[in-house]
């Protein structure tokens, strides 16, 4: 994902080390040179990392932060550093301690989401309204101190006292890290209000081709309509069953029309012909025969 405005800012989500394909939010909001909101194509449980490409010229004077919310509740934060190498800062999840001390890692998941087609009511609409959606938010901030090999004695960070399970629906389960890692102590001298925004709205992709985002997959082509010589060895047998089907079926009927042709077939020459009178019964007529005369001479 790009901005207009800060064109050397670029964010990207991956999965297995894949970038995700993006798509456009035809029906969202009004466009805003700072904010953008894309979809991307999500598997149910797959994790993915969040890669930030943050130049030093973006904001030359100052840190920039990024705070990362899944379906709408706060996980973690992130410092852009100023690299020189200009290599891409990669958030894998949230960091933490455990019980015992330890810092552990969840890393992002995608949640699974049920959709259907009923409408919700007005006042549920509030609580769905972030449900499926990645969000980055982009600060401008003043570092004061960096805490090294940061345990949970020292860390009082945001979220440091945990996240509410609801807001751990994108997270995988806790894994304990190898190395401890640093926090860094900020200041928002501009506010804490984003300089930029960038929402990722993640489905399945049958939930993308029901919305319209991409298109929906062509039907199969039927068998009987493929090439044998591309017919697979289970395809040819599918074929060949529905062939027989098909052929028992047709022989079915035509039985029953012969029998139905035979039950209304009549013989003529057996048809008895009865003549009604008004002053007594009905009387049959007689079959007519047929007599041949000689007219020759003896």
């Amino acid at each position: 994902m790009k901005f207009t405005d800060f064109s050397d800012l670029q964010v990207s989500l991956k999965t297995d080390g894949v970038e995700l394909a993006e798509f456009d939010d035809e029906d969202g909001e009004f466009p805003r040179i700072d904010r953008q909101t894309k979809f991307v194509e999500a598997t149910s449980g797959a994790n993915f990392t969040v890669e930030l490409h943050c130049p030093h010229q973006l904001c030359p004077n100052d840190y920039v932060s990024c705070c990362v919310k899944l379906d709408g509740q706060y996980v973690t934060s992130s410092i852009c550093e100023h690299r020189r190498n200009h290599r891409p800062i990669t958030i894998e999840g949230r960091r933490a301690f455990g019980s015992d001390g330890r810092p552990t890692l969840q890393r992002f998941a995608f949640a699974e989401l049920h959709t259907n087609d009923s409408t919700a009511k007005s006042d549920l609409k509030e609580d769905f309204r972030h449900l499926g959606t990645i969000q980055l938010d982009f600060y401008k901030v003043l570092a004061l101190e960096e805490i090294r090999e940061a345990s949970s004695s020292k860390w009082s960070g945001v979220g440091a006292e945990g996240v509410p399970e609801k807001g751990l629906k994108g997270l995988s389960e806790p894994e304990t890290m190898k190395h401890p890692f640093s926090v860094m102590k900020v200041e928002y001298p501009y506010g804490k209000k984003p300089f930029l925004s960038a929402i990722y709205k993640y489905r399945s992709r049958r939930d993308l081709q029901i919305e319209g985002i991409i298109p929906s997959s062509p039907s199969p082509v039927p068998l009987e309509e493929r090439d044998p010589d591309d017919l697979t060895p289970e395809e040819a047998r599918e074929l060949v069953r529905r062939l027989r089907e098909r052929q028992v079926e047709v022989e079915k009927e035509a039985t029953h029309e012969k029998r139905s042709r035979e039950s209304i077939a009549i013989d003529r020459n057996e048809v008895d012909v009865t003549i009604a009178s008004e002053n007594g019964p009905s009387n049959k007529r007689p079959r007519l025969t047929v007599e041949i005369v000689d007219l020759t001479d003896d």
